[in-house]
């Protein structure tokens, strides 16, 4: 059901983009100006967006989810694995502004490509870890190396993907980007809940038998994962290398 809700959902926005566009002809102002999608450097930060934030989001549920159900240990346990996450996030966005500036686009390369590092990691460590060892000190580092490129690209992003468009249209270009970080999150979780509980096989009633089925799906899941991260690592290259700063006053 998931998958047929996501393909009813993608025709609904194919629909909404032809009304759109219906809309402006009739020389009425559309709540998404179908203009913006002329640039396609927005289209491709845009999509930018969405796979990004599909990524970024479904870790936190896969790992949640094998933590509590699948290793057995309790919701605070699991909330402490991803606190080299957000230690990371709160470092890279410290600096974000002051590297985008000195680096240009350059920051959001190096952000998605530690965010991509450290999804790889994670899975290498779910699937060559045996299931009895797998502590969150195996974690800590690749969430750390996550968090600071999450912390480097977040901050500035929607400033790289909204300068690919007139200033004209910066508010509305705007609003689209936050929109698509949104849906991202929730294709995200979908897909990669679909991924996690669909491939999820217990052969036995005993905790060992379930600890090691859910680290079999938390691995494929968090391949998913990884390979939304690619996608957005090949994407951010459609953004300007630099952007303009702000109009003298």
């Amino acid at each position: 059901w998931t998958f047929v809700s996501l393909a009813v959902a993608a025709l609904l926005i194919v629909l909404f983009g032809f009304w759109e566009v219906s809309y402006t002809k009739r020389g009425l102002s559309p709540i998404v100006p179908p203009r913006l999608f002329s640039h396609p450097a927005f289209t491709g930060g845009v999509i930018l967006a969405l796979m990004y934030f599909a990524a970024f989001t479904s870790i936190f549920f896969t790992i949640s989810i094998l933590w509590q159900a699948g290793l057995g240990h309790t919701a605070l346990e699991s909330g402490l694995v991803s606190i080299p996450f957000a230690i990371g996030s709160i470092i890279g966005a410290s600096q974000s502004n002051r590297l985008s500036q000195r680096l240009g686009r350059t920051v959001l390369v190096i952000g998605v490509t530690l965010v991509t590092v450290g999804l790889v990691w994670i899975w290498l460590v779910l699937l060559l870890v045996p299931v009895g060892d797998l502590t969150n000190w195996h974690l800590l580092t690749p969430l750390l190396i996550a968090g600071l490129g999450s912390g480097l690209f977040i901050a500035p992003n929607v400033q790289f993907i909204v300068a690919t468009v007139d200033r004209s249209e910066a508010g509305a270009a705007s609003a689209v980007v936050g929109v698509m970080q949104r849906v991202g999150s929730a294709v995200g979780i979908a897909v990669i809940g679909s991924v996690l509980f669909g491939s999820l096989v217990v052969t036995g009633p005993t905790p060992d038998a379930l600890a090691t089925a859910f680290t079999e799906s938390a691995t494929l899941a968090m391949a998913v994962s990884a390979g939304f991260s690619v996608v957005a690592l090949v994407l951010v290259f459609a953004l300007p290398k630099r952007v303009a700063g702000p109009p003298a006053a």
